[in-house]
């Protein structure tokens, strides 16, 4: 069966703090693989390492990563998420 966890900590925190890492990593996975569709001339007519295309967008989705961390970090000091803990 499955194991119900109670806590004071509202569902709101437990999303957005689940939010935040899934739409880094699907948006990284999804340009990552874009990328390589879309050099493939590149790659096929270079001796090209084809990994530095993946780590680019992977890099490059770390920036709004940051920004929302900071955000949601800002939203939960202002509601005193941190009372909760």
């Amino acid at each position: 069966g499955q194991t119900v966890i109670h806590s004071d900590i509202p569902y709101i925190y437990w999303m957005l703090i689940g939010l935040i890492p899934w739409f880094y990593m699907s948006s990284s996975i999804v340009s990552g693989a874009g990328s390589i569709c879309q050099n493939l001339g590149l790659i096929a007519k270079t001796h090209f390492p084809i990994e530095i295309l993946p780590t680019i967008a992977v890099v490059k989705g770390l920036n709004s990563f940051f920004f929302y961390a900071r955000f949601i970090s800002y939203i939960f000091y202002q509601s005193r998420f941190f009372s909760y803990i």
